[in-house]
């Protein structure tokens, strides 16, 4: 609970996925801001849930070595994701018709 209160993603992204989509308004409408409310929360304990019950029903038929390989391949594919993101972001900030030597 403290690890998912305390993840910069969630604080970060509910707020920008709330203001992206329009859900906030000025008006009182009471039953509007419950049901945004709820449906967090809701979806929040399912994803709790679905994933407990995963991690305890396959918890003993990983093995380490498997483990082991799926660290190294999630954590490669995550430093490829950040490589190419500082890719883009370097390429992104030259001005269109000055090449680069």
């Amino acid at each position: 609970l403290m690890f998912t209160l305390s993840n910069p993603l969630s604080i970060l992204i509910f707020p920008a996925l709330i203001a992206g989509l329009g859900l906030v308004s000025n008006s009182k409408d009471y039953l509007h801001n419950i049901s945004l409310v709820l449906g967090v929360y809701i979806g929040a304990s399912l994803w709790w849930f679905t994933l407990s019950s995963f991690v305890s029903v396959y918890r003993n038929k990983i093995k380490i070595k498997n483990l082991w390989w799926l660290n190294k391949i999630t954590g490669t594919i995550i430093f490829l994701f950040g490589l190419i993101a500082i890719i883009t972001i370097f390429y992104s900030k030259i001005p269109v018709g000055i090449t680069v030597h």
